[in-house]
């Protein structure tokens, strides 16, 4: 669940903690080490529980984000926050599920809503919200079934996503592609081979013209397996067995450096993997957390890299 987002401080959102238990956005200053809570979310009223949400930088000063509850009839909200005034302002009650993605002036994302989820489009200029395309409309369509999941991929105009469930067969989950212009959409690979992975976790990497991503079972013993799908030939390769390297799943996106991918994974460890030679190394073990950090709500997240060091939370 990516947490932090960039700019002279590092900014971020956690589930939980705050003063009301309902999460909270912060700020860490890298230089002095200082770590603040800027806004707590309201027990009602305004949205609480950004569950695996992360801040997204709209361009223009401000934040934006989702929450999973407490809108109206407790449910979703779209969010835009001002770091500089610290204003908070509810956007609307609108069905949004996963970390926004910005593309042309506008956000899309998944929503957890109706029969199998939607794909939604809003407008942070007009604050017009837009249900796109409904997984429902789909036979053996994807299945979105959490109220936290990681934001599409674009690649050349195209959304790239996944979801655990879903696809034919035993519905374990499905990758597909959709074009926001055109509202094409098609499913590009069904999880249904248990040698090859099935539930993915709900983050995509892109490099180079493929994507790359994890499962939370399949391959050997169960444990998981790291994924490629190019894209242009449609081709899905299954890396490796996270058992094999004594590995788990990572926990958010993986985070790209010098064409390596770098994270955190289940096993509270920072690997980095070289997806070109395959290469997969645990560069540390981490220790145990003090109790002290629950009162931020300390959640798990992507890396994130800034002045040539990678930054991140968990729990």
């Amino acid at each position: 669940m990516p947490s932090f987002a960039q700019h002279t401080h590092l900014y971020g959102v956690s589930s939980y903690g705050g003063t009301s238990g309902q999460g909270n956005l912060f700020r860490f200053t890298p230089s002095t080490n200082e770590l603040s809570i800027e806004f707590s979310f309201p027990s009602e009223g305004n949205g609480n529980l950004p569950l695996g949400t992360e801040l997204v930088d709209g361009g223009n000063g401000k934040f934006y984000g989702t929450v999973s509850r407490g809108g109206l009839r407790g449910g979703s909200i779209i969010f835009e926050w001002d770091p500089s005034t610290n204003i908070y302002t509810k956007k609307g009650d609108y069905g949004a599920s996963s970390t926004l993605t910005l593309f042309d002036g506008k956000f899309y994302g998944l929503a957890y809503i109706g029969d199998k989820g939607k794909l939604f489009e809003w407008n942070p200029a007009t604050n017009i919200y837009t249900e796109r395309f409904d997984f429902a409309s789909v036979p053996n369509g994807p299945i979105v079934v959490s109220e936290a999941t990681g934001p599409l991929t674009m690649y050349n105009g195209k959304f790239y996503g996944v979801t655990e469930r879903g696809g034919v067969g035993d519905q374990n989950g499905a990758l597909f592609e959709w074009d926001p212009t055109t509202n094409a959409f098609s499913i590009k690979y069904d999880f249904s081979s248990q040698a090859n992975g099935f539930h993915p976790t709900s983050y995509l990497s892109l490099l180079n013209g493929k994507l790359y991503g994890a499962t939370l079972e399949g391959g050997n013993l169960s444990r998981g397996v790291m994924f490629e799908w190019d894209i242009l030939s449609n081709t899905y390769t299954k890396k490796f067995d996270l058992i094999t390297l004594l590995s788990g799943a990572p926990l958010g996106a993986l985070s790209l450096l010098n064409n390596k991918f770098y994270g955190i994974t289940s096993l509270d460890q920072l690997i980095e993997w070289d997806p070109l030679s395959n290469n997969f190394a645990i560069k540390k073990n981490l220790p145990n957390l003090p109790i002290q950090l629950t009162e931020f709500g300390a959640q798990n997240g992507a890396l994130t890299f800034y002045n040539s060091k990678f930054y991140g939370i968990r729990a």
